[in-house]
Parts: C-alpha cells; structure tokens; sequence
C-alpha cells in the first residue's frame, strides 16, 4: 500500500513539473509583439491574440513588473489586451474575469476593425514597461463586452 501510494505521489510531482511554465519575460513579450505585427491577415491576428490571452491565463497575478531589471530577460511581465469601442475600455484578461471568454467567442474579423500597440502605456495598466494591445472593436461587440463583463 505504501509503494503504491508513493508511486501516485510521484507521478502526481512529475506531471506538475511537466506542466509548470516559466513566467513572461519582457522579452518573450517583445518577441510576440514582433511576431504579431509581422502576421498579413487580420483573421489570423485575432488567433494568436486569441491564443496568447489563453496561454497568460497560466500567470494570475503578474500584471504587476515582478522585477524591474532593466535586462529584458529577467523582467516579468504579461502583455496587455484592451477590447476598445469610442471611450469604452474592456480589459481582455480571463484570471481577472472568467466571462471575458464569452467575448473572446464572439471576436472575429468583422467586428474588429484594426489593432493598436503602445509600448508605453504599460505603466498606466500596472504593467511596467510591457506592451498594451488595443483591439477596436464595432458597437455591437462592445455592448455584449458592456453586459457580459
């Protein structure tokens, strides 16, 4: 009894450490900024931002720079996304808000209409030196974003 529960126990710490992801570094998060702005079709835009809002729902609480080195890859952080509509701001972060994959059902192609990156308005979103991504979206989706969050 004793082996086998040993044996599920270590199992159990293989499959955590399998699974375990680094945290965002400045870096990685300038890298996919790049990345993004070299992708042609805007379809395609909205899945990796799409992708990239999922897979930072690994790192709850790192909104905030958890280090403030200057050198890129020791500075955590995780890029910002902001369903934008005229002076309506909805903030695209599922650790934040769960509902905020009911929106992200909804966007596409049609009712985005372009994308804006500011590398410099990451301190006003808590975010240090790490980029803000504005997705402008049509009046329809803000008024689903308007009752779902």
């Amino acid at each position: 009894m004793k082996s086998l529960i040993l044996i599920i126990f270590f199992f159990y710490v293989i499959d955590t450490a399998a699974q375990e992801k680094s945290l965002p570094t400045l870096q990685e998060n300038l890298d996919w900024i790049e990345y993004f702005k070299k992708i042609e079709t805007k379809e395609n835009q909205i899945d990796a931002i799409k992708s990239k809002v999922y897979s930072d729902t690994l790192f709850s609480e790192i909104g905030m720079v958890l280090h403030y080195s200057s050198d890129p890859a020791k500075h955590f952080c995780k890029t910002i996304f902001i369903l934008r509509y005229k002076s309506y701001r909805f903030h695209l972060d599922i650790t934040k808000n769960p509902n905020v994959e009911t929106i992200l059902r909804f966007i596409n192609s049609e009712n985005i209409s372009g994308f804006e990156i500011d590398d410099q308005l990451g301190a006003l979103y808590r975010n240090g030196k790490c980029a803000v991504v504005f997705l402008n979206c049509n009046k329809a989706i803000a008024k689903v974003a308007r009752n779902v969050l």
